[in-house]
């Protein structure tokens, strides 16, 4: 995985049976809850996507495949998202 997150968030994925789930966990958040700005991620991938989501929201997320990767843009990152890569 590539991303251009600040180095207090982590990600993790997740390689369920027919989608990747990735996690966004920003390290450092306070009780004021401050949005970090948005970042890019990249997560490898054998296949091209059907859709990516946020969990969270339930809404689809613009992305692009290219290469073996799936790329799309996390807008805010507060304390924690999850998105799915479905295939």
């Amino acid at each position: 995985m590539i991303s251009t997150a600040p180095r207090q968030v982590e990600l993790v994925v997740y390689d369920l049976d027919s989608k990747l789930q990735v996690n966004a966990i920003n390290l450092l958040a306070t009780e004021e809850r401050l949005a970090l700005p948005s970042f890019r991620v990249s997560v490898k991938s054998v296949k091209a996507p059907k859709k990516v989501a946020s969990v969270t929201t339930g809404k689809n997320l613009p992305f692009t495949y290219k290469d073996g990767m799936v790329n799309f843009s996390v807008r805010s990152l507060k304390i924690f998202e999850m998105y799915e890569i479905e295939f």
